[in-house]
């Protein structure tokens, strides 16, 4: 029995490291928006912050934006880009008006005000990919209060396990060996 429980802990242990590795490394890929950026695809959840610039959604879901070639955005196609809201970048959709230039440097006149944008805060088209409620557990794991708890405490926890676990290895070989002395005596 005693094996079976250090087995599950093991199992436990893994697909923690795991957890924690992945959850880590969507917040250090964050790109100079502070948005999660794998490659060419943004990854955006929807909140209180922006749900009403990004009426296609509901709160809670996390969306994945596909980086936007010149050629890929037409007049009419439904762009995600880079706005400042209260100090902080945001991201916001509108409809493409017309547009002007190339790859090197594109400019976008959008249906948000007829203003107009440069490539550069496109953060993407969106390519359909949309979970349901998984934005708000996003949010939450890296808020500082879930990372707290689900990493944190989590890996402290197992890293007090390993300490006692090894304090009773260290201390184990040392009694069998004055049991042996006593023996030989």
């Amino acid at each position: 029995m005693k094996k079976v429980g250090k087995f599950l802990f093991g199992v436990v242990e893994f697909v923690l490291i795991i957890y924690v590795v992945i959850l880590t490394t969507f917040l250090l890929v964050r790109n100079e928006y502070g948005y999660t950026k794998f490659g060419y695809k943004t990854i955006v959840t929807i909140n209180r912050d922006n749900e009403h610039y990004l009426k296609s959604f509901n709160k809670g879901d996390l969306i994945v934006l596909e980086d936007a070639r010149y050629d890929d955005v037409t007049i009419g196609s439904k762009i995600y880009y880079y706005d400042v809201l209260n100090k902080a970048y945001i991201i916001k959709e509108a409809e493409v008006i017309a547009k002007e230039g190339g790859d090197a440097g594109a400019i976008y006149t959008i249906s948000d005000g007829d203003r107009q944008i440069s490539n550069t805060l496109v953060a993407g088209l969106s390519n359909g990919e949309v979970y349901n409620n998984l934005g708000s557990v996003l949010d939450f794991l890296e808020s500082t209060v879930g990372f707290l708890i689900f990493v944190i405490l989590p890996i402290m926890i197992i890293f007090i396990y390993q300490i006692y676990h090894l304090v009773l290895v260290i201390k184990e070989p040392v009694e069998d060996d004055k049991e042996s002395e006593k023996k030989d005596a």
